[in-house]
């Protein structure tokens, strides 16, 4: 059983005070429920939690495995639920350690207790991937009955400890009037960046998973039917729940912090060191908002031309990779980027009751394979990292289940790309 806070505990609305008392007693009611995790930890008797901290708090109740992690750096516990092709336990160690990392990328010394709670859910939207949501005190991570723990796991979870500071202690205030996504690719983008230059330093991520994180996002970049809108006019359908708008502004954000870091290597002035300079300089002012001002003004007077320049491109809608963007390991290879389309709505046919296609663009790759709006749907399976895999979309005609394959390819677009460099020193690369 998995739940939030709000939805399972008796919690008061209207209040003038700030902290509660909290002492959670489990009894279980059947052998599937015989333990009891939350993000907030152990709580000890007479304990005293901070009614957001609650209210935010995720539960998680079943036969669970667990895991205590302790050190220097402050302790870890992990407790998962559920059937996965991969052992929890190594993810919840490596879960640990990157927690560790990110929370020294920073400047904190240690973190008192930190908890993380993975489960398999059976309704999870889709065949397959990972879903993090912080919460009070640690981590939720959501798994796909498929998922699997790899490159991309890694980044998520990376990424949802990385919101801790950036987004969460720290978060950027676009100015002017319009909706929150125009921070997203800070708050968002910029994290995600962070979090996959966090996992390289700590081996988790290898070269194979470093090219393929960086070709995403720069196939986003050249083939999203967003890309030549301005960061605003992206936000604002964002706003609207574009999700092509969302991973676009993800990619700007990832991409600039790429840039930026790799300019600052070339100076011998490491990304890690400006970001701790940003946070002590917003800890001094006590500052919970960073300004586009700010930022220009934090990057140093060198880096004029190639950082503040290149942010006001970014915010632009235009954005210009070195050569040099991942180091001395690899070098520039151009490539063809081919955008995966479906053609129509899965998540929003897959979330209709009963199933039902949704969304099929006229002239789109669905369309031209004859898939048709309104049929019921009955399962897709598709490799969204590969266009060139066909998708089977199985829907129901005439009473009987009709399976129809087609390359779900969309825009194609030639951009940056690289590869490992033959004969490169191996301590300059990845794993």
């Amino acid at each position: 059983m998995l739940a939030s806070a709000e939805e399972v505990l008796v919690l008061p609305d209207d209040v003038d005070f700030d902290r509660v008392g909290v002492d959670f007693a489990w009894t279980p009611t059947s052998a599937q429920l015989q333990r009891l995790a939350t993000t907030l930890g152990a709580l000890g008797p007479g304990a005293e939690v901070r009614l957001a901290s609650l209210r935010h708090t995720a539960l998680l109740a079943g036969p669970l495995g667990t895991a205590t992690f302790r050190g220097p750096a402050g302790d870890d516990d992990v407790a998962w639920s559920g059937d996965t092709s991969f052992d929890l336990r190594w993810s919840a160690a490596e879960i640990a350690g990157a927690r560790t990392a990110v929370d020294l990328y920073f400047g904190a010394a240690r973190t008192e207790r930190f908890t993380t709670l993975l489960a398999v859910d059976i309704d999870f939207p889709g065949d397959d991937g990972i879903l993090v949501y912080p919460r009070a005190g640690g981590l939720y991570v959501a798994l796909s009955p498929g998922a699997r723990w790899d490159g991309e796991a890694r980044i998520a979870v990376a990424q949802g400890l990385v919101h801790r500071w950036i987004g969460g202690r720290l978060r950027l205030d676009p100015g002017g009037e319009g909706p929150p996504e125009r921070a997203m690719w800070f708050d968002v983008g910029v994290g995600r960046g962070i979090a996959r230059e966090i996992l390289v330093d700590l081996g988790v991520f290898g070269a194979d998973d470093l090219l393929a994180e960086i070709h995403r996002l720069v196939g986003e970049l050249r083939t999203s039917p967003l890309r030549d809108q301005s960061n605003d006019a992206v936000a604002a359908a964002a706003a609207a729940g574009d999700d092509d708008a969302k991973a676009l502004l993800v990619a700007r954000g990832a991409l600039f912090a790429a840039r930026l870091d790799a300019v600052l290597r070339g100076l011998g002035a490491p990304l890690r060191a400006r970001m701790r300079a940003l946070f002590e300089g917003a800890a001094l002012r006590g500052a919970r908002v960073v300004t586009i001002a700010d930022l220009i003004q934090w990057i140093d007077h060198e880096l004029v031309d190639a950082g503040a320049g290149e942010l006001q491109r970014v915010l632009a809608g235009s954005l210009t990779l070195p050569r040099a963007l991942l180091g001395e390991c690899f070098t520039a290879a151009p490539r063809t980027y081919t955008r995966f389309d479906l053609g129509f709505d899965a998540a929003r046919s897959q979330a209709e009751s009963p199933p039902t296609v949704r969304g099929v663009r006229p002239g789109g790759p669905a369309a031209k394979a004859g898939l048709r709006e309104g049929e019921p749907l009955h399962s897709v399976v598709a490799d969204r990292d590969d266009p060139e895999v066909p998708a089977e979309v199985v829907v129901e005609r005439g009473g009987q289940p009709t399976t129809i394959q087609y390359r779900p390819r969309g825009t194609s677009a030639r951009g940056d790309g690289w590869r490992r460099r033959p004969g490169a020193d191996p301590r300059l690369c990845p794993p």
